[in-house]
């Protein structure tokens, strides 16, 4: 008898435990939200001062949408803050904001709203192409962009498809954690 009390004092003081725990990880794997907010903030260190010293005429800095300028996975629609603030810095600066992102021609003007009620206010935006892959889509874009003009001096997205092909001067690596984060 002693032994099934012990048992059953010591699940419940375990279930109470962990139900007091902060969350570190979800179900799915991916980090806490603090965890990842913590390592976008390390990915963008020294934006800023970066952006300081690339400002020149006709420069431009590129982002992706989900789970870049918005909190798509953690919270759908919600600005990513750190995100956000390189953006409007590189407005403060004249600089361009560019909208590269894998999601469908046809839906721009859904896209801009989303970021607009985010607190982005991004000068242009390109996505993909039906029947083009991912990576091609954003080069696309990318290229189209600077042979419009535009010197992409800063690019920032979580996804190498974000990266792939260049036409851009410097990239901001996002978490994925191993394509977790789409």
């Amino acid at each position: 008898m002693r032994a099934r009390s012990t048992t059953a004092v010591v699940g419940i003081v375990g279930a109470a435990v962990l139900a007091l725990a902060p969350a570190t990880a979800s179900a799915s794997g991916l980090p806490s939200y603090e965890q990842w907010q913590s390592d976008v903030q390390k990915a963008l260190t020294g934006v800023n001062e970066y952006l300081d010293g690339a400002r020149a005429d006709h420069t431009a800095i590129v982002l992706d949408i989900d789970n870049t300028a918005l909190e798509t996975h953690y919270h759908e629609g919600r600005a990513n803050k750190p995100v956000l603030s390189a953006a409007q810095h590189a407005q403060q600066l004249g600089m361009e904001v560019l909208i590269v992102s894998a999601r469908a021609v046809g839906g721009e003007d859904e896209s801009m709203q989303q970021l607009s009620d985010a607190g982005y206010r991004p000068d242009k935006i390109c996505l993909r192409e039906h029947g083009e892959a991912k990576e091609d889509g954003k080069l696309r874009c990318r290229k189209e962009f600077t042979d419009g003009g535009l010197k992409i001096t800063a690019n920032i997205g979580n996804r190498s498809t974000d990266f792939y092909g260049g036409y851009f001067d410097r990239k901001f690596q996002l978490p994925d954690y191993g394509g977790q984060l789409s």
